[in-house]
């Protein structure tokens, strides 16, 4: 069972990686939530990606939130994510809309 990052008091404590605080540390989204990155994931274990032949996906760690870890304080997670998180956002759907157009094009869908 995963914790609840809306509730406060189960979020883990220590120091943020970028000021140095120690306090109750935030989620952060690597990359950004909004660049694709809100949805469930299976993260590999050390073993699965020494050996990725043998690793079909199944008996990683599910990460309910997608990819990320409780790294910052809530001031500089909010405050990275406003630095670069929405120019990020734009770049990754730039990309997949880009990579859309060129599959559909192969496919005589649409022009490149």
């Amino acid at each position: 069972m995963g914790l609840n990052p809306r509730n406060k008091s189960h979020r883990p404590e220590g120091p943020c990686h970028l000021c140095g605080v120690h306090t109750r540390l935030s989620f952060e989204h690597v990359p950004p939530e909004a660049a694709f990155n809100r949805y469930p994931i299976v993260r590999a274990t050390r073993e699965q990606i020494l050996s990725p032949d043998e690793f079909s996906g199944e008996g990683g760690i599910v990460e309910p939130r997608g990819s990320g870890a409780y790294t910052l304080c809530e001031r500089c997670n909010s405050f990275t994510g406003g630095c670069y998180g929405a120019e990020y956002a734009s770049w990754a759907r730039q990309g997949f809309e880009r990579i859309h157009r060129m599959r559909t094009s192969v496919n005589g869908d649409a022009d490149p």
